[in-house]
């Protein structure tokens, strides 16, 4: 049977809630149960804290988990990290499946297997680590699924929803737009980004392209990881970047079209009058001078025209952006800045069209935070829209996504 995945990448996080917590490491064992206590048992006689007020709602009527039930998988790691703070990382990534399988998902009634994943590289948006969960099931219905069905909430990650935007040479960073208000938080449908043979099947329709469902989860509405440039910031900035590309193509013409002094000039000139005489008389040689000189340029003015023609583009857009900054009114200029993902050239704003993306400025983590603390967390849920076993899946999560017990993580 070909199995189909659901990859849930929970956010994990350091903080005063995790104590002597001892990660799980083998394959075949179960997460740890969220229950009403104030701790609960992950290994041996370690013990993970749990948020106040977050009991299991189902801690007094289930047995024990069977240990195959999510099996434990290898954790992936790229980068160097700490060894105190990996440790710290995997007790809460304990806590987290346990309240994935408990809270959140009907566990019981999946199969999943399941693995940390940290990285510590540099990019994107953040100076500290990104890490989670990633989770596994197999299609309940042991069908074939062609689309890998996955479940992630990575933290620190913006990457899923950005996109970079080139606007004349200029890069801009760009999230794709919300979609709506979802569980307590943003809501995105951020387009699949298909690599390698995946893009001539969906192409070909041999298979569908899958969906992805994106909940962004900060402490609080205030505590977004970006903030929207708004229209008069991108004319702005977009007009001072076209001024800057006109200014170098100019430098560029002058490099390319030198201007000769002005004797050598004035020499090439003469020279080229007194060779009329060797060839025309009289009237007609008068006429062939008066001619030349009516239709003579210098270097100077041959490098004028050629500079306004070449820059001519340039200098119609400049004029049409001017124009709206000094037309458009106060508010429409302070509304966010949404443009085609693909623009290469500014034509006007693309609020509410199908393909647009808003332009953002990334904030930078807080110098007093450690590396490892978690500013928020983005869940993605990516499946085959035709898939029965995932509709299920995703209608469960729908309905029983409570987004708190992450948000109390992030406050810690």
């Amino acid at each position: 049977m070909i199995r189909s995945y659901i990859s849930v990448s929970l956010l994990l996080l350091t903080g005063p809630f995790v104590v002597n917590a001892q990660y799980l490491t083998d394959n075949n064992t179960a997460p740890p149960r969220i229950v009403p206590s104030s701790s609960i048992s992950v290994a041996g006689d370690s013990t993970v804290k749990t948020p106040a007020g977050r009991p299991s709602n189902k801690a007094s009527r289930k047995p024990p988990l069977p240990a195959a039930a999510w099996q434990k998988e290898d954790d992936r790691v790229t980068g160097n990290f700490n060894k105190e703070i990996m440790t710290r990382l995997k007790g809460t990534s304990a806590q987290l499946i346990g309240w994935l399988y408990d809270s959140c998902l009907d566990g019981a009634s999946l199969h999943s297997s399941w693995h940390g994943e940290f990285r510590s590289d540099k990019t994107t948006d953040s100076a500290g680590y990104k890490y989670g969960i990633i989770c596994s099931f197999p299609a309940q219905s042991g069908r074939t699924a062609p689309i890998a069905t996955t479940l992630g909430i990575t933290a620190n990650d913006l990457s899923p929803l950005i996109r970079g935007v080139n606007v004349y040479g200029h890069d801009y960073n760009a999230i794709v737009p919300v979609k709506a208000v979802r569980n307590g938080c943003q809501y995105f449908e951020p387009p699949y980004m298909a690599t390698g043979a995946m893009v001539a099947a969906i192409r070909t329709g041999k298979i569908n392209a899958p969906h992805i469902s994106s909940w962004l989860v900060t402490a609080g509405p205030d505590e977004m990881p970006y903030v929207a440039m708004s229209r008069k910031e991108f004319l702005e900035e977009m007009g001072g970047s076209l001024k800057t590309n006109k200014e170098t193509m100019i430098k560029m013409l002058k490099e390319k079209n030198p201007v000769r002094p002005q004797t050598v000039q004035d020499a090439e000139k003469e020279k080229t009058l007194e060779s009329f005489s060797t060839t025309y008389h009289g009237a007609e040689l008068q006429m062939r001078k008066r001619n030349y000189l009516d239709h003579y340029k210098s270097d100077e003015q041959d490098l004028k025209e050629l500079i306004d023609v070449q820059t001519a583009p340039l200098d119609s857009t400049i004029a049409f952006i001017d124009g709206m900054l000094h037309r458009l009114a106060p508010a429409t200029l302070a509304a966010p800045a949404y443009v085609p993902a693909k623009a290469s050239e500014f034509e006007g704003f693309a609020d509410g069209e199908e393909d647009c993306v808003l332009l953002v400025h990334l904030k930078k983590p807080f110098a007093t935070a450690g590396p490892e603390k978690p500013r928020y967390f983005l869940l993605s849920w990516t499946a085959d829209p035709s898939d029965a076993d995932a509709a299920l899946i995703k209608e469960q999560l729908n309905k029983r996504l409570d987004v708190t017990f992450m948000k109390e993580l992030l406050k810690k």
